[in-house]
């Protein structure tokens, strides 16, 4: 099992974890490299509501994304983007995108 941490500031630590255990998202996260910058990470189920509050900002799709939030050894934590103010729980089969962030105050 991954990060656990749902709070704003646990992304990069669950991410980590998650990458440890060799999770393709966070591996792919822990690997991009935008511009100068290269700390970006999966966000954590908090800091994933404040990006959905910001995506016409930032050009998010009306979509569900995974955060780096695990619920369980089988669950962890999404986010619809069309018409949910707050995270969900789902199974890990599901399909859904993933979006990285750096830090942010």
């Amino acid at each position: 099992m991954g990060g656990t941490g749902t709070a704003i500031g646990s992304g990069a630590a669950n991410t980590a974890a998650l990458a440890d255990a060799e999770h393709p998202a966070a591996l792919a996260a822990q690997n991009a490299s935008r511009g100068e910058f290269t700390d970006w990470f999966l966000p954590s189920r908090d800091e994933l509501v404040i990006v959905r509050a910001n995506r016409a900002a930032i050009g998010a799709a009306d979509d569900v994304y995974w955060s780096s939030s695990e619920h369980n050894e089988t669950q962890a934590w999404s986010h619809e983007f069309t018409n949910q103010p707050t995270g969900s729980i789902s199974g890990k089969e599901s399909t859904w995108q993933v979006r990285v962030i750096r830090a942010f105050d």
